[in-house]
């Protein structure tokens, strides 16, 4: 399978946890781990993150470059952050029903290593890099950089979400044979 991978948010545009975790630092180490558990498990996995760019304008061009591309998933990593440390958890975003499938397996790891959303699955049609990328697409939030617990696992076990999202593609690509 060939999979597209993008880092979320460029450079010091997406959400800062109060723990001193910065969205595109802590995307960039899970992607990178990501991108090594898939090719590790026979994948093509390519990153892309134009980190010098505004959002919008990286949002284009990487949708554009995963279009060109003939990617066969699309998965884009991020977290949350909330005025408070109370909420917590993960979840994953979709748009389409194919996307739908990838979003249930992947979350079904990642929201056992970061509950506490009432919906591990949100259909967000509204997400840019969802609404523009052809090949199924996912966005997976990966905990609140405010919330203690959530904050621990992003800043102290980045290669555990990695691993939860992978172990999701693989449940995914079984779904396929």
């Amino acid at each position: 399978m060939k999979i597209a991978i993008d880092i979320g948010h460029v450079n010091r545009s997406g959400s800062r946890g109060l723990y001193g975790l910065e969205e595109h630092e802590r995307a960039q180490v899970i992607a990178e781990e990501l991108q090594r558990l898939l090719r590790k498990a026979g994948h093509i996995a390519n990153l892309f993150d134009i980190p010098t760019l505004g959002n919008d304008e990286e949002l284009v061009r990487v949708a554009k470059a995963i279009n060109e591309g003939y990617y066969d998933l699309s998965i884009s990593i991020h977290f949350d952050w909330a005025a408070t440390p109370g909420p917590h958890g993960g979840h994953v975003c979709y748009i389409s029903e194919r996307g739908k499938a990838v979003a249930q397996c992947v979350a079904a790891h990642l929201c056992a290593l970061l509950p506490g959303r009432a919906d591990s699955i949100v259909h967000r049609p509204g997400l840019y890099i969802l609404k523009h990328t052809v090949p199924p697409a996912i966005l997976c939030e990966c905990g609140f950089g405010t919330s203690p617990q959530d904050a621990a696992i992003l800043r102290d076990q980045p290669d555990a979400i990695a691993r939860a999202i992978a172990k999701g593609i693989a449940d995914y690509n079984a779904t396929l044979a």
